[in-house]
């Protein structure tokens, strides 16, 4: 992250795979659903709230519960071309600008 991010953009929490909630839908076949549930965040840190939150992911099921904080990725594909940080920062930049982070709202 030090190395995309500039100064003005500081990551204050980040949910990494230990924070994830796995889910087992029986009903699917016994699948396994990994999420990242900001309310996790907005429970513990009274500061953040939905629209103050961006959840930055490339597996949709990882933020179905609040996609209107998602900043969606590509996976990353191991090449030197890989340019999705750098288009991520510009869409993070954007953001900051916003009373509201959330694109979309139920």
């Amino acid at each position: 992250l030090k190395v995309i991010l500039p100064a003005e953009i500081k990551p204050l929490i980040i949910l990494d795979s230990e924070s994830c909630c796995i889910k087992r839908y029986y009903n699917l076949g016994n699948v396994s659903v990994t999420t990242k549930p900001l309310k996790k965040i907005w429970k513990t840190h009274k500061d953040y709230n939905r629209s103050n939150t961006i959840i930055v992911d490339d597996t949709p099921t990882t933020y179905a519960n609040n996609y209107g904080n998602a900043l969606p990725i590509a996976k990353y594909n191991g090449s030197n071309d890989d340019n999705e940080l750098i288009l991520l920062l510009d869409k993070l930049k954007s953001r900051l600008e916003m009373n509201d982070v959330r694109l979309r709202t139920k």
